[in-house]
């Protein structure tokens, strides 16, 4: 159990340290992986990541992204797609 708890410890200093802007190749040498696939393993985005790398992003490519409607399903899909 205890191995467990440590594995998961560095996971979140992992994310912490990935979301604090620190380069993956460094979160790499500070949890001592010969590779960043070994790394990679242990740092998981969340989705306010996602959003902040897809503005960064729009911000240098100097276009504007799409502006479209979230996407709304019609009535009977959802239960159609629950009955499968």
């Amino acid at each position: 159990m205890r191995s467990v708890v440590f594995t998961a410890s560095w996971g979140c200093c992992a994310v912490a340290l990935l979301q604090s802007g620190t380069d993956i190749t460094v979160i790499r040498d500070y949890l001592g992986h010969a590779s960043v696939s070994t790394t990679g393993r242990y740092v998981a985005t969340n989705l306010q990541m996602k959003r902040d790398a897809l503005d960064t992003f729009w911000k240098h490519s100097g276009i504007e992204p799409a502006r479209t409607k979230p996407w709304k399903p019609k009535a009977g899909l959802l239960s159609f797609l629950q009955s499968l």
